[in-house]
């Protein structure tokens, strides 16, 4: 979805964002009602074609954007994908910092 917002000198601008919302018909829940937002696409990721990857999902009927993602034994359709970006991290990437996580991209 493209948003106008206001730039630091008040002119519209636009962009592309994600938005994270729940659906209790998907099973996708949220933490709380803060976790309801939007997050910008950058624009490598369009100039990679990413909005046209969305668009043709949409067009083939795809409820998600990504829907080889399997739920794990507990639900979560992103704990195992969670759990492979940790293993690649620590093994391939050699960060070695518990304390930096997939999480870590949201800070």
């Amino acid at each position: 979805m493209q948003e106008v917002y206001q730039d630091a000198e008040d002119k519209d601008r636009k962009a592309w964002v994600i938005r994270i919302v729940e659906d209790e018909q998907d099973g996708l829940t949220l933490k709380n009602a803060s976790s309801n937002r939007r997050v910008p696409i950058h624009q490598a990721l369009i100039d990679l074609g990413f909005l046209r990857y969305v668009h043709a999902a949409r067009d083939k009927g795809q409820a998600r954007i990504f829907p080889d993602l399997k739920p794990d034994r507990y639900g979560s359709v992103t704990g195992n994908w969670t759990k492979w970006f940790g293993y690649h991290l620590r093994e391939v990437c050699g960060v070695s910092d518990k304390r930096i996580t997939f999480h870590s991209f949201r800070h």
